[in-house]
C-alpha cells in the first residue's frame, strides 16, 4: 500500500484556494462560479449564486451551484431587486435576512418569493470589489435560517476578495491584450499604406507626399477605408492616376 496523504490543515487550504480565485482566468462565468462553489462549501451553505455587471464589450453574467440557484442569479440581474444587487449599489456586504421577514419581502419581492419556493430560508450578499471598483456580487443561500459562524463568514469574505482581485486582473490583462490589437493594427495600416505610397510615387515619377494625397483623395471620394486601398494597391489593383 501507499503512502496515506498527510492532511491538509484548514488554514492551508483556505490560503490556497484563495490563491487559486486569485489568479485572473479568461471565462468570467467559469470564475464566478468557482468562487460560488468554494464560498458555498467554507460556509457549508446550501447553494451559492453570483452575478457579474458589466464590463467594456462583456455582458452582465450570472452563475450558480444549483439550477434554482443560477434561476435566482438571472431573476436578480433582471429586475435588480435582490441581495447581489443590493451588494453592488451598496459597495458593501449584505448581512444574513431571513426571507420570510417582512423587510426581505419589502426589498425582494418577486426574488424572496422564488427563493422560498426553491427551499431556501436565509440569504447573505458578498460584494465583489477590488480598489474601489463594483465588479459583481455572490448570494449565499441557506436553509437553515441561522446565520454564519463569523469566523467562517470571515473566510468567505477573504475568499470574495480574492476572487475579485482574479476578475479584476483579467479585466486589465484583457484591456491590454486590446491595446496591444489595436496598436498592431495601427502599425499594420501603416506599413501598407507607407508601401503603396511608394508604388505610386515610382510609377508615377512623382514625391512620396504627392502620392500620399493622391491616395487619401480617392480613398476619401470612393468612401474606402485607405489601408483597403492601399492593401488593393500593393496586390496589383490599378492605382490611381495622376492629376494633371
Amino acid at each position: 500500500m501507499g503512502a496515506q496523504p498527510m492532511p491538509v490543515h484548514p488554514a492551508h487550504q483556505l490560503t490556497a484556494t484563495a490563491l487559486e480565485l486569485a489568479q485572473p482566468q479568461p471565462d468570467p462565468a467559469a470564475h464566478l462560479l468557482q468562487a460560488c462553489l468554494q464560498i458555498c462549501r467554507v460556509l457549508g451553505a446550501a447553494a451559492a449564486c453570483g452575478l457579474l455587471a458589466p464590463h467594456a464589450a462583456r455582458p452582465a453574467v450570472t452563475a450558480g451551484t444549483t439550477p434554482h440557484a443560477h434561476h435566482l442569479a438571472k431573476a436578480d440581474l433582471k429586475t435588480q431587486r435582490g441581495p447581489a444587487s443590493d451588494c453592488l449599489r451598496a459597495q458593501h456586504h449584505q448581512p444574513a435576512a431571513h426571507l420570510d421577514h417582512p423587510l426581505a419581502r419589502l426589498r425582494w419581492p418577486t426574488w424572496s418569493r422564488r427563493a422560498q419556493e426553491h427551499g431556501f430560508t436565509a440569504a447573505t450578499g458578498l460584494v465583489l470589489h477590488h480598489r474601489g471598483a463594483g465588479l459583481g456580487a455572490i448570494t449565499v443561500l441557506s436553509a437553515e435560517p441561522q446565520p454564519p459562524d463569523p469566523v467562517q463568514r470571515a473566510a468567505a469574505e477573504l475568499l470574495a476578495q480574492a476572487a475579485a482581485a482574479g476578475l479584476h486582473a483579467q479585466q486589465q490583462l484583457h484591456a491590454a491584450l486590446e491595446r496591444c490589437r489595436q496598436l498592431e493594427g495601427a502599425l499594420s495600416s501603416r506599413v501598407l499604406i507607407e508601401q503603396a505610397k511608394g508604388i505610386v510615387a515610382e510609377r508615377l515619377r512623382i514625391t512620396p507626399d504627392a502620392a500620399f494625397l493622391l491616395l487619401r483623395g480617392h480613398a476619401r471620394s470612393r468612401r474606402q477605408p485607405l489601408r483597403e486601398l492601399a492593401h488593393s494597391i500593393i496586390a496589383g489593383t490599378p492605382f490611381p492616376a495622376s492629376p494633371a
